[in-house]
């Protein structure tokens, strides 16, 4: 069996003589263009062989070009390799916004609060225990009436903890402040400034915000009595009638 194959300068053209025996399902020739890539698709008893500058190629079985054969499957696991980093770079973009979402449902939950303060301090309320003992809290205080606040007064009408507020004062003497970017303490030049989380306004006589002084009141008998979310009077629109 055998077989040869010429080609023509003048009309770029190339003809094959075969063996009538020869099986031609696994020899044929294609034209091809020069610089062009190798085909890995089709891997079968015939495929296509790497391009020959002249701009031809034949297609032989791949029994007899283990290098070929090398490049198809390096090509394969190199796209398998990219398919599996997109889906784990994928995987991970998702498990974080979802600890994102789900930290920003239990951040500002009583839950959490409470085991962190048990953690630092609240576990000697505890009865029975050589560490036993009475808590006092002092200088705590909030300008706003939102999630901490609230859990905070969850906590100490919970466990019955006596407290000193901080502060009554409407004006407090000023030399800096702390960057809540960077912790750092910016000095500025000292003057008096409003205290936000006074009790009283700075005529050290109005109430600077009912709420607060409510939430406090509730948190003075013993046992305490707050319950959250409790309305409290809003001087803007009531007035006067929310009393001194």
């Amino acid at each position: 069996m055998g077989g040869s194959f010429s080609r023509s300068s003048s009309d770029d053209q190339l003809s094959i003589t075969a063996d009538e025996s020869q099986q031609t399902d696994n020899i044929e020739v294609s034209e091809r263009h020069p610089g062009s890539d190798m085909i890995c698709a089709g891997l079968g008893p015939a495929s296509v062989s790497p391009a020959r500058p002249t701009g031809f190629g034949i297609h032989k079985n791949l029994g007899h070009n283990p290098g070929f054969v090398h490049q198809c499957l390096q090509r394969q696991c190199s796209s398998c390799c990219c398919r599996l980093q997109c889906f784990v770079i994928l995987a991970l973009l998702f498990f974080l916004l979802l600890s994102i979402l789900v930290f920003g449902f239990v951040a500002p939950s009583y839950a959490l609060l409470h085991d962190h303060l048990y953690s630092m301090w609240g576990f000697v309320l505890e009865q029975g225990h050589p560490y036993t003992a009475p808590v006092w809290m002092g200088e705590f205080g909030n300008s706003a009436r939102g999630h901490y606040w609230n859990n905070l007064m969850h906590y100490l009408n919970n466990y019955d903890i006596d407290f000193a507020y901080w502060a009554i004062n409407g004006l407090k003497w000023t030399t800096g402040h702390i960057s809540i970017t960077t912790g750092s303490w910016i000095a500025e030049k000292p003057h008096w400034s409003n205290e936000t989380f006074g009790l009283l306004e700075s005529d050290y006589w109005t109430v600077r915000a009912a709420w607060r002084l409510l939430d406090l009141q509730a948190l003075m008998p013993s046992p305490a009595q707050w319950r959250p979310l409790v309305a409290a009077c809003d001087r803007m629109v009531l007035g006067a009638a929310c009393g001194d």
